[in-house]
């Protein structure tokens, strides 16, 4: 007896590969059954299809496995997979573009954080990125996309896109206008130069925080007077870098001035005896400056007064002196009539007779009016006391006239003793003298030419 035996028939089912765009819905899952025999339906074969991670919609590759039975009545089934793909969208057309930014230098650093972005997400999805760049210094720096993605909620989806581009911004720092004028600076005549270095910022302008500023002038000023001070460099200082770069400097100058130094000049009071010669007069110069003396001499008018009383003092500055403003304040000298002994032995004087004979009549090169102007009197010195100035006397002296009637020995020549006043009057007779006869012979001439020239 023989046996039959019928095997079984062997199919596949396989599943249907699937590709489909992010943002597109969800493709049912299919699959075919190979092998079956001709004529018999696929729905002999039962099977289940399954995606791996079903629930995930962003782009990428996904499995499909088909699943069921082995032995399905007369098949024997093998099951086979299959790709469900969700490929990216294109977002070429999407464009993400830095942020751009100005301002004026300020010292600290010039960031931006902004973008924008052209071209269309799905709905939902939500485009974040970062930029980089920075620029503190006058001058430009590009602000570029550093990273950027895709958000949908708390889900970074930007797999699910392709080609989008970015864009650099601009960011850019100006320079900071500042108005700077030097300081002014005066003082009195001290004779040491006059300069000066700070500066004041203006118009409401001003440095960046924690930034100084130096200068260097031109100006500079020793005598009494005013000049211009003009800014030469401008050094502007952030710590130990220079950043005078980031500046557009307007300079405005000023002045140094020196005011003229009062001084005050101040004869001092003298006394002798009506037959004793004048004394040395003397005084004190207040508040000059040592380096600048005043060539200073004091006299009495008309040295021939010999009348006891209260004779003033005069002074007489040689020489100009632009630096000071002189005040002049006037002595007494005080002739003391003689004792009945006409001696001064009956009578000691206060002051000594001096070894050199004083000056009868003031320097010619600044004769004085009898009453001296009303400036040079009495003038109140300043409070300020300098230390007192060299006072150059006079070299030489002329002896005082005599005291009373005096015999004038023969040997002697006529009139010496005479005042100098007189000898001045004498030289001016012998002076018109002489022009008298000089135009009575040149009359006699011209009249003897004249007859001469008649005759002829």
């Amino acid at each position: 007896e023989a046996t039959l035996t019928i095997n079984r028939k062997s199919v596949t089912v396989t599943p249907g590969r699937v590709e489909i765009t992010y943002g597109d819905a969800a493709v049912a899952l299919t699959a075919g059954v190979s092998g079956l025999v001709d004529g018999e339906s696929k729905d002999l074969i039962t099977y289940t299809l399954t995606r791996e991670d079903a629930d995930n919609t962003n782009a990428g590759t996904y499995k499909i496995t088909a699943s069921g039975n082995e032995i399905q009545g007369n098949y024997r089934v093998t099951f086979g997979t299959a790709d469900y793909v969700i490929k990216p969208i294109d977002a070429s057309s999407v464009l993400i573009t830095a942020g751009s930014a100005n301002k004026t230098y300020d010292g600290k650093p010039l960031v931006s954080e902004d973008y924008t972005y052209t071209g269309t997400l799905m709905e939902g999805d939500v485009l974040v990125a970062t930029t980089k760049g920075s620029v503190t210094n006058v001058g430009t720096a590009d602000n570029v996309i550093s990273s950027f993605k895709v958000m949908r909620g708390d889900v970074d989806v930007t797999r699910n896109y392709t080609g989008i581009g970015t864009a650099n911004g601009k960011l850019e720092v100006t320079k900071r206008n500042i108005t700077v004028q030097v300081d002014h600076a005066e003082k009195v005549y001290d004779g040491t130069p006059l300069t000066e270095n700070g500066v004041t910022l203006i118009d409401e302008t001003s440095l960046a925080e924690g930034e100084t500023i130096t200068a260097t002038t031109l100006g500079t000023i020793t005598d009494a007077g005013e000049v211009t001070n003009e800014i030469d460099t401008v050094t502007i200082m952030h710590g130990d870098e220079d950043v005078t770069a980031n500046y557009n400097i307007t300079k405005v100058n000023n002045t140094l001035t020196i005011s003229k130094r009062v001084v005050t000049i101040t004869a001092e009071d003298a006394t002798k005896y009506q037959n004793e010669p004048d004394p040395t007069f003397r005084g004190r110069v207040d508040n000059a400056v040592e380096a600048a003396p005043i060539e200073v001499y004091y006299y009495r008018w008309n040295a021939a007064d010999n009348i006891p009383g209260d004779k003033e003092i005069f002074i007489s500055v040689h020489g100009t002196y632009p630096n000071y403003d002189i005040r002049q304040i006037n002595g007494t000298f005080t002739i003391l009539a003689v004792g009945g002994g006409n001696s001064p032995q009956d009578n000691p004087p206060q002051n000594p007779p001096q070894e050199n004979p004083p000056v009868q009549n003031p320097p010619a090169e600044n004769p004085p009016a009898e009453n001296p102007p009303a400036e040079t009197q009495n003038t109140e010195p300043q409070e300020t006391v300098a230390p007192e100035a060299n006072i150059t006397e006079p070299e030489t002296a002329k002896a005082a006239g005599p005291a009373g009637d005096e015999m004038i020995p023969e040997e002697e020549t006529p009139l010496a003793s005479l005042p100098n006043e007189y000898y001045a009057l004498w030289l001016l007779l012998i002076l018109i003298l002489g022009y008298a006869i000089y135009w009575g012979f040149r009359t006699y001439d011209n009249n003897k030419n004249l007859k001469g020239n008649e005759k002829a």
